[in-house]
């Protein structure tokens, strides 16, 4: 267990989330939870609990390094949660903008 996994524990992460995955919106018992980074720690994220969510360990899986929203993404959430389309919320969408610009820019 790293400091980082003990000063954010998954149990805290578990009861603040009620035990819903943030990315299909479903259950997930305990044994398939993990923390999940919503912007990704390859894009900058940190380790603040406005940054970590509840998800299944196969959508945390299939999303990998993505923000929500990314095409790549929602075609392997779609699959995972037969066809419930996760929502793009305006934050993620914001973010999304954002690197598409500094990508078109650089």
């Amino acid at each position: 267990m790293t400091s980082k996994s003990r000063k954010y524990p998954l149990a805290r992460v578990y009861n603040q989330a009620q035990g819903i995955c943030w990315l299909c919106e479903r259950f997930v018992p305990l044994e398939q939870a993990t923390r999940d980074h919503v912007i990704p720690l390859a894009w900058g994220g940190g380790w603040g609990w406005d940054n970590l969510r509840l998800a299944h360990q196969r959508c945390n899986q299939l999303r990998g390094d993505a923000l929500r929203g990314e095409d790549k993404t929602e075609a392997a959430m779609l699959q995972w949660t037969r066809d419930r389309r996760p929502q793009v919320t305006r934050r993620y969408a914001v973010a999304v903008k954002k690197k598409k610009e500094s990508d078109d820019g650089a």
